[in-house]
Formats: C-alpha cells, sequence, structure tokens
C-alpha cells in the first residue's frame, strides 16, 4: 500500500470510524504510529497509541457527515480511516478485510460484532 504524506497526522493522528453490521458501532482517534526520528537500531513503527472517542456525542467528522449511513449495509464489519486535511476530511484507508476494530474500546462492541456473526451463521 502506498500513502501520500499528510501532516496532520503528525498533530492530530487519524479518525477510526468502526462500522458493525452495517452500522456505526465506535470511532478512535489513533495517534501517529511512525517516528520521525528513525535509524536502523529502532524500528520503523512505535507502538500505536489509540485514544477511545464516545459514539455519542460523535467526533468529528460523524458518518453522516461524511456521507456514509448506509454504505456499509450487509456488510460484518468495516473501519474507515479519516484523516483531516486541508480541504476538509479525507478517506486515508477503507479495511474490510482483518482490520483492527479497537472492540477493547467499546464494552458493546464485541457484543455486536457476535450478535451480527450468529446471525449470519443461523
Amino acid at each position: 500500500m502506498i500513502q501520500p504524506y499528510v501532516s496532520s497526522i503528525d498533530e492530530s493522528g487519524e479518525r477510526a470510524l468502526v462500522f458493525i453490521d452495517g452500522d456505526f458501532s465506535h470511532a478512535m482517534t489513533k495517534a501517529p504510529c511512525s517516528t520521525p526520528t528513525l535509524t536502523i537500531a529502532t524500528p520503523s513503527f512505535a507502538e500505536s497509541r489509540c485514544r477511545w472517542r464516545r459514539p455519542n456525542p460523535m467526533p468529528s467528522p460523524s458518518p453522516r457527515r461524511c456521507s456514509m449511513k448506509g454504505a456499509f449495509r450487509g456488510i460484518l464489519y468495516a473501519r474507515v480511516d479519516l484523516v483531516k486535511m486541508d480541504e476538509g476530511w479525507a478517506v486515508m484507508e477503507l479495511e474490510m478485510v482483518e482490520p483492527s476494530l479497537f472492540l477493547a474500546y467499546d464494552e458493546r462492541a464485541p457484543r455486536r460484532l457476535a450478535d451480527a456473526l450468529r446471525e449470519r451463521l443461523v
């Protein structure tokens, strides 16, 4: 994967919006992971530092403001990573295969995912 350098990530990180069973579940603010002072002796990525954002009130941007409402209908799970650009919010990644869903950061999220899985297996 190739991504452009977006300077706002250095200051404010990325917003991760998690959708389970087609509906918005929860959001995360992902702090920057790469380190600007890399050497051969240091790893290229620092440990990810994430901060949980409550689903209500929604972090800016909300799924509705990003025109994502209903976009994942019928999809078991998805994660949309957004970054702040001069022009507004932009999609940096759309994760639908093996994404980290940050389930530990929202106590209701594991149950939502388990219920969605059960519905598909029955």
